[in-house]
């Protein structure tokens, strides 16, 4: 059955048997579709008249017809032409899947897939979705590879880290354990026990014998990684310890980490390490003296307020300044706003605004560094 009116227009589907092979795929915004195949038909060059084979109903045919020429873009015959060298059957249930919708006209319904040839067709599209990105996960797994060791590009680690992370992500078992092995030993990566052991334990797990081997062959190390993770101190303690003796003072903060959980379990061997009352402060102070800029408008904040310290506006300008100097834009506006420098005695209304303000901001910042209670407002 066919209806020649619609309310925008058609895209619509045409056979010429003297084109063999070949469909022509097009869109009218005329009422009358039956009048866009007449014209076609009435050109000198076609031998003979075109053949209706289906039509769908569009409000915006010109932009559906996009859609299909560029899903189809394989298939076209020639890059000026609307031909196509592909099966009707599979056009028609193609332009169904795109448009998300039946044809309004069809002449021949045994065009239209079976539920079993649908089925079908979904699981081949399947396999065929899992194949690419597989092949996508490979080549970001080999494009890891390459800027690891120089290979056809300039080295560059940390191109090298992300592209195996994500690679890793997706389930590769080889960049996985890459990843593992390069945390664990820390000649090129940052070592990092932790990030070591997660890795190499889902490989592991998935039956890759190399994570296997490595897993067993430092057992010790990723053992006392899992029972300090779990909360056990004595591992915390070994842990800190790991750390301390790579002797990098970029990784303090995991040496400060793990020894400040060993310690706030009363473990007599971190306890000698650690001033508990002070060691936030005393970690905070470290981390900012390395550089590390939130920590330096932080801390400028707490000396500001006095919080975890005695209030001082000396120290807070020193740090606040630092941090806006190094590009942070928080302890820039902070700094205007108080004009520290030429007014350093903050009337009592002010800074209780001041301390209001930057409340939520500081408790924050407190709590992802799991301060302590006395840290709190």
């Amino acid at each position: 059955m066919f209806s020649s009116k619609c309310i925008k227009g058609y895209v619509y589907i045409l056979s010429n048997p003297s084109i063999f092979g070949l469909i022509k795929i097009g869109f009218t915004e005329r009422e009358n579709v039956v009048e866009r195949i007449k014209e076609l038909n009435s050109a000198s060059g076609v031998p003979e008249p075109f053949s209706l084979e289906a039509t769908f109903n569009s409000s915006r045919p010109k932009d559906s017809e996009k859609l299909i020429h560029k899903k189809l873009e394989k298939f076209r015959y020639s890059r000026q032409r609307e031909f196509f060298k592909i099966p009707l059957k599979d056009a028609i249930n193609t332009i169904m899947k795109l448009l998300n919708s039946n044809p309004f006209y069809i002449k021949d319904e045994k065009m239209l897939l079976t539920k079993e040839e649908t089925a079908e067709r979904e699981i081949l599209q399947q396999e065929e979705t899992i194949k690419k990105k597989n092949n996508n996960i490979e080549k970001l797994y080999k494009s890891g590879l390459n800027y690891y060791f120089g290979k056809g590009v300039e080295t560059d680690y940390r191109k090298s880290a992300e592209l195996l992370k994500e690679a890793a992500i997706e389930g590769h078992a080889e960049a996985q354990y890459f990843l593992g092995n390069a945390y664990s030993n820390g000649e090129v990566f940052l070592q990092n026990f932790e990030d070591a052991y997660y890795w190499l334990k889902i490989s592991a797990e998935e039956g890759y014998k190399k994570s296997q081997e490595l897993l067993k062959k430092k057992e010790i190390l990723f053992e006392h990684v899992r029972l300090a993770e779990e909360g056990v101190p004595e591992s915390q303690f070994w842990l800190a310890n790991a750390y301390r003796e790579t002797n990098m003072n970029s990784l303090q903060e995991k040496e400060h980490y793990w020894m400040k959980k060993a310690a706030m379990q009363d473990h007599v061997g971190a306890l000698e390490h650690v001033d508990v009352d002070n060691y936030e402060l005393n970690w905070l102070v470290s981390a900012a003296e390395n550089g590390e800029i939130n920590s330096q408008f932080h801390l400028g904040l707490m000396y500001f307020f006095g919080k975890g310290t005695n209030e001082d506006r000396d120290m807070a300008n020193f740090w606040l300044e630092r941090a806006s100097n190094s590009g942070n834009r928080e302890a820039e506006k902070f700094l205007k706003k108080i004009k520290v420098i030429k007014n350093p005695d903050i009337s009592k209304d002010i800074f209780e605004s001041l301390e209001k303000e930057y409340e939520q901001k500081i408790n924050q910042f407190i709590e992802n560094n799991e301060l302590e209670d006395q840290w709190t407002w």
